[in-house]
């Protein structure tokens, strides 16, 4: 049997769609059952606010403007509209940023690793804090190596303080803070996976669905690559949250305030497609790539003279 997924369907007759979801829906467990309740209730949410949106906007002439640098870091894009942004279904109050720093487990050499949260911070999308907290974690429990240590300023003992919210905590209010919030990362598979949430669960945009660059591979064969939260705040933002001390407030901060550079390279570079979140066609090849600070780390430490008393 083969379905014809975009197929459309009288009403008083059966869809194959929902048919072939039955058929999958039989196979899942109880907590995938529950993932996917959650994921349609967004979906249903997401649908609702963008019919809302197309009553109360009518539609325009179309056009479009060509992209630059400059035109990204003025203070206003003329941009003829052929559809709602799809930002603009959103509240600004319910516009939301974080990131997190980690710490990995168990501290020995055998494993297998994971990264727990270590630190978290949510901002608004006037990068106003909303929420911010170090979590606890018991002295000696995470690896606390060189590199570590450099990238984050911590210690062995930077968790270790009883007050500080335990993982389970800081699990569930992040599960509340992010009930009906658009989350906006730069990344964020690996920050969910430290708070041991499921992305699928939130309403959930990435910049780097966005912004990527294609590079052939040793094989011949042209690769996309996402930018990363460096390359793209020295590109657009002209700063390196990751210069230094590497912290979470630094960086979602910056993440909000790409986003707010993603909707005006909408606007530009996309404008017949401003209903879709996503990029599927424009590669940003131009924006220089910057190493991860994590090798820089390890490069600086390679040239470092060795003490003649070692």
């Amino acid at each position: 049997m083969t379905l014809d997924w975009a197929a459309s369907v009288n009403d008083d007759k059966p869809s194959p769609r929902l048919e072939f979801v039955k058929k999958f829906m039989s196979v899942l467990t109880q907590d995938e059952l529950g993932r996917l309740k959650k994921m349609v209730m967004n979906k249903r949410r997401g649908v609702a606010k963008s019919e809302k949106a197309k009553k109360l906007r009518p539609n325009v002439a179309s056009g479009a403007a060509p992209s630059s640098l400059d035109a990204v870091n003025s203070p206003e894009v003329a941009t003829p509209l052929t559809n709602m942004p799809w930002w603009e279904r959103y509240k600004e109050t319910d516009i939301i940023a974080f990131d997190t720093e980690h710490v990995t487990k168990p501290n020995n050499s055998t494993g297998p690793f994971k990264q727990h949260v270590a630190t978290l911070d949510v901002v608004d999308i006037r990068n106003q804090p909303i929420y911010s907290t170090k979590v606890h974690h018991q002295s000696g429990t995470f690896k606390d190596d060189f590199i570590w240590k450099t990238l984050t300023g911590m210690n062995r003992n930077s968790f270790s303080n009883p007050t500080f919210p335990s993982e389970e905590t800081v699990r569930r209010k992040m599960e509340d803070l992010m009930q009906n919030k658009l989350v906006v990362t730069v990344g964020g598979q690996s920050d969910y996976d430290a708070l041991g949430l499921e992305i699928a669960d939130f309403d959930y945009f990435d910049l780097q669905s966005h912004w990527y660059y294609e590079k052939v591979n040793e094989h011949g064969s042209l690769v996309r690559h996402s930018h990363s939260l460096r390359s793209l705040s020295n590109y657009y933002l002209h700063r390196d949250p990751q210069t230094g001390i590497h912290t979470s407030l630094n960086d979602a901060i910056a993440t909000m305030d790409l986003f707010e550079v993603y909707k005006k390279i909408k606007l530009l570079d996309d404008p017949q497609n401003l209903s879709q979140r996503h990029n599927f066609n424009r590669p940003y090849n131009e924006i220089p790539v910057l190493p991860n600070p994590i090798k820089e780390i390890v490069k600086a430490k390679k040239k470092k003279p060795r003490s003649q008393f070692n």
